[in-house]
């Protein structure tokens, strides 16, 4: 007896398989999201080696991210300070490994709850690093820098657990 072809044009006892795309990770494929949470771990990451604080009385002395200072013949600066501030590199290399997931293909929807909480981990340490400096201090650079790249981290995670491909 010959094979005989159904409608579907698949012979009997042979089963038919969706063409890659359509079954498997709802979350595959290229990710907007993943590109901006990249750049904003980018960011947030980077803003480590730049000047955070400056004192007001002397723009050369400063500390930066890592909390390393720079003392001037005028001025003496000492870094005491809680360690928030250490939030927004966790909250890099964390959504990093968001990202990294999200491009391989890994990702999936146990990975959403975590990729809201990281990024507002790093925009909450930020802030505070931004809002409870010394009055002695003003801001630097990096410290804007950690907010932005914070703040992106936040929206490119937020697409990409909303946005399924």
């Amino acid at each position: 007896m010959t094979d005989q072809l159904p409608q579907t044009g698949v012979p009997q006892g042979k089963t038919q398989q969706a063409p890659s795309g359509e079954q498997g990770n709802p979350f595959a494929g290229f990710s907007i999201g993943a590109v901006i949470a990249l750049v904003g771990a980018i960011l947030a990451l980077a803003s480590y080696p730049l000047v955070w604080y400056i004192a007001k009385d002397d723009n050369d002395a400063t500390i930066n991210g890592f909390g390393s200072t720079h003392s001037t013949a005028s001025t003496e600066v000492t870094f005491e300070s809680s360690k928030i501030h250490w939030a927004v590199l966790a909250a890099g290399i964390g959504m990093l490994i968001v990202v990294v997931a999200r491009f391989i293909g890994r990702y999936s929807a146990e990975w959403v709850r975590p990729t809201f909480i990281i990024p507002v981990i790093g925009v909450a340490g930020a802030i505070v690093s931004a809002v409870f400096v010394d009055g002695a201090f003003k801001l630097g650079i990096g410290v804007y820098l950690a907010i932005v790249g914070s703040l992106l981290m936040l929206a490119g995670g937020v697409i990409i657990a909303s946005l399924k491909k």
